[in-house]
């Protein structure tokens, strides 16, 4: 059994922590994976997120409404990819235009495709899954991947990025993911 953990970055109000459960409880009926819920607000969660035990950590805003199987999807096409790459989701707002996902190189959204995994450059951390590394004292370097279709819409409260991130804000996106991949 795979260990899973959903870590919530946590802003207040909202009913997403019911979807979040419900969709936590459909994969653990499956049987293939132990799933735990992380809060952002709570310290101990985060260092349990960062720990390493856990096969899987889904990063998720609780500003997001989930599409249906949302979770499921992220882990069949992480499977897909062998497990061997961050899985981004994208994130459309009200209107159904995609606002948080993977981009290009330069920082212009990538419009997901309905089917099939498409690869990406930089991404925004509003919904993405990463596998666990094998320790190793040489990390291998992951590649990067959205998902396919829309898996999330934007609250109201939840800002989109514009369409190209300027050159001034790559920088410390940069630094998170290189963060990311060096822990």
């Amino acid at each position: 059994m795979k260990r899973l953990a959903i870590y919530v970055n946590v802003t207040p109000g909202g009913d997403f922590f019911t979807a979040c459960t419900h969709q936590a409880d459909l994969l653990a009926a499956e049987g293939d994976f132990e799933v735990d819920i992380l809060r952002s607000d709570v310290p101990a969660d985060k260092e349990k997120a960062q720990s390493g035990s856990y096969d899987f950590v889904i990063h998720v805003d609780s500003r997001l409404q989930l599409a249906d199987r949302a979770f499921s999807i992220m882990l069949e096409n992480s499977a897909f990819v062998n497990d061997k790459a961050i899985m981004v989701a994208s994130v459309a707002d009200a209107d159904g235009r995609v606002v948080y996902g993977g981009r290009t190189k330069n920082g212009r959204l990538i419009q997901p495709d309905p089917v099939i995994p498409v690869p990406c450059r930089i991404y925004d951390d509003m919904f993405y899954l990463a596998p666990r590394q094998d320790p190793s004292p040489r990390p291998q370097r992951m590649s990067l991947v959205m998902a396919p279709g829309i898996l999330a819409t934007c609250g109201e409260d939840a800002m989109p990025l514009p369409e190209k991130i300027p050159f001034w804000r790559k920088i410390p996106l940069l630094r998170r993911i290189i963060d990311f991949l060096n822990e």
